[in-house]
C-alpha cells in the first residue's frame, strides 16, 4: 500500500535461519559409507579446502534405528571394504590374515609398528568389540577412538608444525577416521569421505563422546581435513548435496 515500508526478506527457511555456516559451507553427503544400510556420513566443505567430517543425522548410531537383520550389509562388511579398495586398511583379524596370504603389505586398523598386534583398543571397558555393528540397533555410544589408522600404534594421532601443516597424516576417502564403540561393545568406523590432510580431531569426543550423536554435525564433529583443490572438485562430483540425500532417504521410505 501507498506509504507502507517494505518488508525486509525474511532469513527463515523451512530449516530455520540461515547461519553462517549454511552461507559459508557446502555440504556433501556420503550415504551408506563402507556399504552398510543408512551409515551415512555428510561433510561441511569451505570455499579454502577445510573439511569438517560427521555422522549424518540419520546415522542410526545417531537415531538409533534398527537395523537389518540380513542382506548385504553384514558382519563382513568392513573386511570386504577393505580388501577391495587399492589404499584401504584392514579392519579386522580376518580381513588381515586374507591380505597376509596374498602378499598384500597393507597394514590392519590400529595395529601396533609393522601391523603386527593388535595395538590398542578401542571401547570404555577394554578389550576388542565383538562386530563392527549390531544386528538389531546400537547402544548409546561409549567411546571414540582414533587409533584406528596406521603408524607405530599412534592410529590418527595429529601432531602438525607450521603455516604449511607440516606432520599431517594424508587420508584417503575410505581411509579409517575413527572407532565409534557403543556400551554394548559393538562398533562402527567412520571414515575420512575426502581425500586430504588430517589438521584436527575433535578431543571433546574423548571425555563426551555423546557429543557425536547429540550434536553430530556442530559440537559432536569427528575431524578437519584440509584438501586440495582436486580432491575438493573429487568430493563435488561424489557427494550429494541436501536437497539429493533427503530425496532418496524419503524415497526409500516409501
Amino acid at each position: 500500500r501507498p506509504g507502507t515500508r517494505p518488508r525486509a526478506p525474511s532469513t527463515m527457511t523451512p530449516r530455520g535461519p540461515v547461519t553462517t555456516r549454511d552461507r559459508t559451507y557446502a555440504v556433501y553427503y556420503v550415504p551408506d559409507v563402507s556399504g552398510h544400510w543408512h551409515h551415512d556420513q555428510v561433510v561441511y566443505a569451505h570455499p579454502n579446502g577445510l573439511c569438517v567430517v560427521c555422522l549424518a543425522e540419520r546415522h542410526p548410531i545417531v537415531t538409533g534405528e534398527v537395523l537389518p537383520s540380513s542382506g548385504d550389509d553384514d558382519d563382513d562388511g568392513e573386511g570386504r571394504a577393505a580388501a577391495t579398495g587399492d589404499e584401504t586398511d584392514a579392519a579386522d583379524g580376518t580381513s588381515t590374515g586374507a591380505a597376509a596370504a596374498t602378499g598384500d603389505k597393507r597394514k590392519r586398523e590400529g595395529g601396533g609398528e609393522g601391523g603386527d598386534g593388535p595395538g590398542p583398543e578401542p571401547g570404555a571397558r577394554g578389550g576388542r568389540p565383538s562386530r563392527h555393528r549390531p544386528k538389531g540397533k546400537y547402544a548409546p555410544i561409549a567411546s571414540v577412538d582414533y587409533t584406528c589408522g596406521k603408524g607405530e600404534g599412534k592410529g590418527n594421532e595429529v601432531n602438525i608444525r607450521g603455516k604449511k601443516k607440516r606432520g599431517a597424516k594424508t587420508l584417503q576417502e575410505n581411509s579409517g577416521l575413527c572407532w565409534l564403540v557403543d556400551e554394548a561393545g559393538m562398533y562402527w568406523i567412520a571414515r575420512a569421505c575426502v581425500r586430504g590432510k588430517l589438521i584436527e580431531t575433535n578431543e571433546r569426543l574423548a571425555k563426551e563422546p555423546q557429543l557425536c550423536t547429540r550434536f553430530p554435525t556442530a559440537s559432536g564433529f569427528l575431524a578437519i581435513i584440509s584438501a586440495a583443490p582436486a580432491d575438493m572438485q573429487r568430493l563435488r562430483e561424489t557427494g550429494m548435496n541436501r536437497e539429493a540425500y533427503e530425496a532418496l532417504r524419503a524415497i526409500e521410505a516409501r
